[in-house]
């Protein structure tokens, strides 16, 4: 079965460019591989002097690589959206890449704003969804909010895999029949051995492979007799960060390669990552991964991320700070950027309005407004499909200036953000455009926006939420070459050009 038709695209040769052509590579490129290998290592300022930031347009990367907010994972803990948020989402972001859903309580907002969807299956399907299957199994018994799989009969040995794998086949069809926009499945979220009672001997992570078996031997049967436009792909194991940490995530691999079934599959593997500040830990994630799949001759698979949160200690967006939010908005893009430099695809946690959580966008009330965190989306958003090279300016810590240009047809965004995790930092920024003359047009609409402590930060000024331009007009490209801005700490700027 092919697994890369939504986790991975097509190496971007910029690598040549970057100078990491033959670098070994863990797994196949993910959609965002165009972020991390088009962006070249740090560059270094004398000191007083402005911090340059090149971008070059001699290379293009064809992938389609657009980021942020077209990966995101709409709700968990039994919460629920409201056809208002994914209103909000449609509004402000336009139609997603990628969202992760729990179960189907919510699967027709999703439709609407979502191309495709990595899903956590449970047994409360849709009630428009015929051949609901019938669980045999009581409902003490299943874990992590109502499994599809029967996993404590499974492990002890009161119902069969077999058994399992024909009731999964009807959920995870029923599901497909109605809504074939789900593409990607993960057996269990952030399953312990909690309630499962595990016989003596054997270890949640070789719980969860028995469960794992199931799901992939469903989804392999549908796909064989529907043929999906779509396959349905099966990865895992979903570990919390912590979970990894003890080896979970090695010793679900481990299963894998210890089971002796031809037959057996693995189309992506995943974990969870809400960072406070360990930069280290994404290039561990795949370090680790490439090793033990190595180590069991396993070919490379999709590394996905599929919960990811900033919760730098002390930074409350919702205190009422217009710094701890701006924090907040740039350490995302800075977080995001570090997974995918990685060539990891990550699918940030996103509650629209909940305001105690630490990734929403919007404040619980004064609809349609969007807090920094969300305009930081939002210029995220105004990103190109092509990768121009570009210089990062980032210490060991993550702290610093990153830079994202994007070109196509239609013009050039370039997008720059100075993170700093502890601080306030101001930066100076010297941009230089090389090869302009690669780009469609030579002249172009210029626009620039500023997000800071008072443009379109929610917290300082609730009628100013709105991302505006800071100057707009029309000039040619090459009085843009050498430009430069100023950042105060953990603003973010977009410099847009638009041709005719």
């Amino acid at each position: 079965m092919n697994s890369s038709r939504t986790f991975q695209t097509r190496r971007s040769f910029l690598l040549k460019a970057a100078g990491t052509a033959g670098a070994a590579a863990v797994g196949p490129p993910t959609l965002l591989n165009a972020l991390g290998s088009a962006f070249s290592k740090s560059t270094s300022r004398p000191p007083g002097l402005a911090q340059l930031i090149e971008v070059d347009f001699a290379q293009k990367d064809p992938a389609d690589s657009s980021l942020y907010g077209r990966y995101l994972n709409f709700c968990g803990n039994g919460e629920q959206f409201t056809e208002q948020d994914f209103q909000l989402y449609q509004k402000q972001f336009g139609r997603l890449k990628l969202v992760r859903i729990w179960g189907t309580s919510y699967i027709d907002y999703a439709a609407q704003v979502a191309e495709e969807a990595l899903m956590v299956p449970r047994t409360n399907l849709h009630p428009s969804i015929s051949g609901s299957p019938k669980q045999a199994f009581a409902a003490e018994r299943m874990h992590q909010a109502e499994s599809f799989i029967d996993l404590w009969g499974l492990v002890h040995g009161t119902v069969t895999e077999d058994e399992c794998v024909t009731v999964a086949e009807q959920y995870l069809g029923a599901i497909k029949a109605k809504y074939p926009f789900v593409t990607h499945i993960e057996p269990f979220n952030e399953l312990t051995a909690k309630g499962l009672d595990l016989p003596p001997g054997m270890t949640v992570e070789e719980a969860y492979y028995k469960g794992f078996r199931v799901a992939y031997r469903a989804a392999k049967e549908l796909n064989r007799k529907n043929s999906y436009a779509k396959p349905i792909l099966v990865g895992g194991p979903a570990c919390m960060g912590s979970q990894y940490v003890r080896g979970y995530l090695k010793n679900f691999i481990t299963c894998y390669a210890n089971d002796p079934d031809p037959s057996k599959g693995l189309d992506f593997l995943s974990m969870h990552y809400y960072i406070d500040g360990e930069r280290d830990r994404m290039m561990a994630f795949r370090r680790d991964t490439e090793v033990i799949l190595t180590a069991y001759h396993l070919p490379a698979v999709p590394l996905v991320v599929s919960e990811v949160g900033w919760k730098e200690k002390g930074a409350k967006p919702y205190n009422g700070n217009p710094m701890d939010a701006l924090r907040w908005a740039t350490g995302s893009l800075a977080h995001t950027y570090q997974i995918a430099e990685q060539n990891v695809t990550p699918i940030p946690w996103v509650y629209p309005r909940k305001e105690d959580r630490y990734s929403m966008v919007a404040p619980a009330t004064d609809a349609p407004a969007l807090l920094p965190r969300g305009n930081a989306f939002k210029l995220a958003q105004m990103l190109k499909k092509n990768h121009a090279r570009s210089s990062i300016a980032v210490d060991n810590t993550g702290n610093g200036i990153y830079s994202v240009a994007t070109f196509d047809e239609s013009g050039v965004a370039i997008l720059l953000f100075n993170y700093d995790a502890t601080g306030e930092s101001p930066k100076t920024v010297a941009i230089k455009l090389l090869h302009t003359d690669n780009l469609a047009e030579q002249t172009g609409r210029v626009t620039e926006y500023l997000l800071d402590q008072s443009h379109g930060n929610y917290f300082a000024d609730k009628d100013a939420w709105q991302m505006k331009p800071i100057d707009s007009g029309e000039k040619p490209l090459r009085a843009l070459e050498h430009k430069i801005v100023s950042l105060k700490g953990n603003a973010a700027y977009m410099l847009l050009i638009s041709f005719a």
